[in-house]
């Protein structure tokens, strides 16, 4: 069995002890009810894996030894950006959660016309420290150690403004005649996908005088958590991984 993975921002050493964060700690104590001498695996976000062995648990925390370092591949070979327009809670999560799995580097909220989430400032603020940890949980259960970084919140129009002008930007719309297999395989990319809705006809507008590509999923209309992540398996299979 593979030994419990848990992020750990902090400056890792091989043979250094240091405590588990007190998440991560109450995790291995009371949920896993991991023991001295059990082995964890916690990885620094940056691409580095440590083993390491519990050496004491008690109110003050968890107290491991890093005993090795290794870099694990299992990065995706295709840099992925998704630009996703907010859905609902339990949806933008799952679609956060999955994106991750599927091996994205950057996830970008993005506020469009036809989502139904308004958020203030200190709403939009809890909601993007909500699915940063999203996404760290989901590198802890897939198996990654570069944790994707999740950009704040920002509108449409402002993000098509910044958005990169390297690799191909591809947007998701029915309107569209072509397939991601109508394409040149990519060594990076940005994904735009519109919330419940989709994104409105002036708005595929505007990105596509930004530069983005607009490409179809077949003949049927998904939802908006189904057609981020069709997307991403399909440049896995075409491009990626898989």
């Amino acid at each position: 069995m593979r030994e419990p993975r848990f992020f750990h921002p902090e400056l890792l050493c091989v043979g250094i002890e240091t405590r588990m964060s007190e998440s991560a700690g109450h995790h291995a104590a009371h949920v896993l009810r991991l023991k001295p001498g059990d082995h964890v695996t916690l990885f620094d976000g940056e691409g580095k894996d440590y083993l390491s062995r519990i050496l004491s648990l008690s109110k003050s925390g968890v107290y491991i030894i890093t005993e090795t370092c290794s870099i694990p591949d299992r990065e995706s070979p295709v840099m992925m950006e998704l630009a996703q327009g907010i859905s609902a809670a339990d949806k933008m999560d799952f679609t956060l959660q999955k994106a991750v799995e599927l091996g994205v580097v950057k996830i970008v909220p993005l506020l469009t016309q036809r989502c139904l989430s308004k958020l203030d400032v200190e709403k939009a603020t809890r909601r993007v420290s909500h699915w940063r940890q999203v996404v760290v949980s989901a590198c802890e259960q897939c198996g990654r150690s570069i944790v994707p970084k999740v950009a704040p919140i920002e509108s449409l129009d402002s993000y098509l403004k910044t958005s990169s002008e390297e690799g191909v930007k591809f947007m998701l719309s029915p309107r569209s005649d072509h397939g991601f297999s109508s394409f040149l395989a990519p060594s990076n990319l940005s994904l735009l996908v519109g919330p419940e809705g989709g994104l409105t006809e002036t708005e595929e507008q505007k990105a596509l005088r930004s530069g983005f590509v607009a490409v179809k999923l077949g003949p049927r209309i998904l939802r908006t958590e189904t057609a981020a992540l069709a997307a991403l398996s399909a440049i896995n299979a075409l491009w990626g991984d898989f």
